[in-house]
């Protein structure tokens, strides 16, 4: 990556300018790092350093990933080295070796995160060379953001470091201070208090011009200034710094996998796991990204959705499994709960029951098997194939009822073509309602059967012609009312059959004189009021000549007179 030349010179002209400043000034460990050094000590409130250990042990836990800092003074004195590792759910976890006060100090630390973004933690601190052997150090943050970034809003923190040593040695410290981002991301103003043999005031400011450097400013009690520099790298953070008390230098190693990567991670996996309906473990990746980040507040919305999801379907799946239980069918039931137990596998009531359901399910089968195995011995193959349908409903995977199933296919396949067979000869035999009987009976277990069909159809086309025949008899015979009646009938299920038209044309003009004598049939019962027996008489006339005008105009007088009877009955 290239830098404006202006900024190039103007970053190696502070270097050389700390430098030159420091040459003259005695070293002082700084071991908190450079960056709290150029700010003047006032970082207690906000420093997510691996040095934070020794300022205020509560500011690991913003820590997400492992690193390992080292600290300098005057670029060859080694101030602290100190190294922190995070296990989310479980806080951070930190250890360091320091030189306080010309006495080597071995320390170790835990922090963790309370309440979203706040901060609590405290390390133990052997010094075996010094009066005070071992003490303890305390510190905690709360941080109020204005959006969902941490850098924003206020921070305030306390901390208090080797707690057990003299209150008057400089061993000892105690230190409260706020922090408020002015430009958030870009500018944050900070202010402490230090007591320490004294009192001391320290102020910094922290300013981000490029994403590649940020600005530090300090002062100790307006008497002493520092400022320095930091340069962020992908895997290394350099620090420099530089004041009254000399030159500081920290370099931050990152020696794991991004904390900012694992949360994207998580997060994916948890929207693959919501996707899936697998809300116990979305829930959990969930969170697991919010212990990455805990200002992520998509994957902490996402967190409560998955949760009420969890609880709706939950209750959703349940009521359907027991009411499937309750019908019986315990092949669904099983199935539902076993959405339960996908979404929620600590549920232990669902798995429970899916195991039960499971069970109930297996007897099932048994006994459709063995109902169907006595069916097969009887010969009775179509009901042996639906109990066995029935059963592998229930149980997919069975490999035996697949076998048995292949078996009965084997046998209704010999059972239908000795039907068919069958059916044809009472087909030949002109034996029509056995041979339609045995079709339909091959249909009834095998629907798309294209020979029984057809048999079928030759059985109704055998059935018409057979019809016209007698018809035709009728006719012959002179029974022409007869006739007329069956081509009628003939006519009305197959309007287009020619024979049957012509016939039935033919019967008409044969039977038309007769028509006054149906109408005359017809008047005599109308007059007598005996309406029923007048309509049967005119619906003959009807049938032989359908537009004779007086048949229909007192058949309409007959029809209205039948209806105001009725209806007088009803009333009465």
């Amino acid at each position: 990556m290239r830098f404006p030349t202006l900024s190039l010179n103007l970053c190696r002209l502070a270097l050389v300018s700390l430098a030159v400043i420091s040459a003259a000034l005695p070293a002082l460990s700084q071991l908190s790092g450079s960056k709290d050094y150029g700010l003047g000590g006032s970082s207690v409130m906000w420093y997510p350093r691996a040095g934070g250990l020794y300022l205020n042990p509560g500011e690991i836990s913003r820590l997400h990933q492992t690193e390992f800092m080292i600290s300098t003074s005057k670029f060859s004195n080694l101030a602290s080295m100190s190294a922190v590792h995070f296990e989310p759910f479980i806080g951070t976890f930190a250890a360091g070796i320091s030189n306080v006060q010309g006495f080597d100090q071995f320390s170790a630390g835990y922090a963790r995160l309370w309440y979203r973004q706040h901060t609590i933690g405290g390390s133990v601190n052997v010094m075996p060379d010094s009066p005070t052997k071992v003490s303890l150090s305390l510190g905690s943050s709360a941080h109020f953001s204005d959006s969902s970034s941490q850098n924003s809003g206020f921070h305030v923190g306390v901390s208090v470091i080797n707690l057990l040593a003299d209150l008057k040695s400089d061993l000892f410290s105690a230190t409260a201070g706020v922090a408020y981002w002015v430009r958030p991301e870009y500018v944050r103003v900070q202010a402490a208090f230090l007591q320490q043999v004294k009192p001391h005031y320290l102020l910094g400011i922290d300013v981000r011009p490029f994403s590649w450097v940020t600005l530090q400013v300090g002062t100790q009690s307006f008497q002493r200034v520092s400022g320095g520099l930091s340069f962020p790298l992908p895997y290394l953070t350099a620090e420099i710094s530089g004041g009254a008390n000399g030159v500081a230098l920290s370099f931050n190693f990152r020696i794991s996998d991004p904390g900012a990567n694992q949360r994207d991670r998580y997060f994916d996996m948890g929207m693959k796991a919501f996707q899936e309906e697998r809300y116990s473990d979305a829930k959990q990746h969930f969170l697991t990204s919010l212990q990455y980040d805990e200002y992520f507040s998509q994957a902490r919305t996402l967190a409560d959705q998955t949760s009420e999801a969890l609880e709706a379907n939950t209750l959703k799946y349940l009521v359907e499994a027991r009411t499937l239980e309750g019908k019986g069918n315990y092949a669904e039931a099983s199935k539902k709960y076993g959405q339960v137990v996908r979404m929620d596998p600590n549920n232990s009531d669902a798995r429970t029951q899916m195991t039960e359901m499971q069970t109930r399910v297996q007897t099932q089968v048994k006994q459709l098997m063995n109902t169907g195995d006595s069916l097969m011995d009887k010969k009775n193959y179509e009901r042996a194939q639906r109990l066995y349908e029935q059963a592998l409903e229930s149980d997919p995977d069975s490999e035996l009822l697949i076998l048995r199933l292949q078996d009965v296919a084997v046998l209704l396949k010999q059972t239908t073509q000795s039907s068919l067979a069958r059916a044809k000869s009472l087909l030949d035999r002109s034996q029509l309602d056995e041979a339609q009987r045995e079709y339909e009976r091959i249909l009834s277990s095998d629907a798309r059967n294209t020979q029984a069909r057809t048999g079928l159809e030759t059985i109704k086309t055998r059935r018409v012609t057979d019809q016209v025949e007698q018809g035709k008899t009728a006719f012959n015979e002179a029974k022409y009312f007869e006739a007329l009646t069956i081509f009628s009938e003939i006519l009305q299920r197959d309007d287009k059959n020619r024979e049957a038209k012509t016939m039935f044309d033919k019967t008409r003009e044969a039977l038309l004189p007769e028509v006054d004598k149906f109408f005359k049939a017809g008047l005599q019962f109308y007059v007598k009021e005996n309406y029923k027996s007048a309509i049967e008489s005119w619906d003959k006339a009807l049938l032989i000549q359908p537009q004779h005008q007086a048949t229909l105009e007192y058949y309409k007088r007959a029809q209205e007179k039948l209806k105001a009877i009725e209806k007088l009955e009803k009333e009465n």
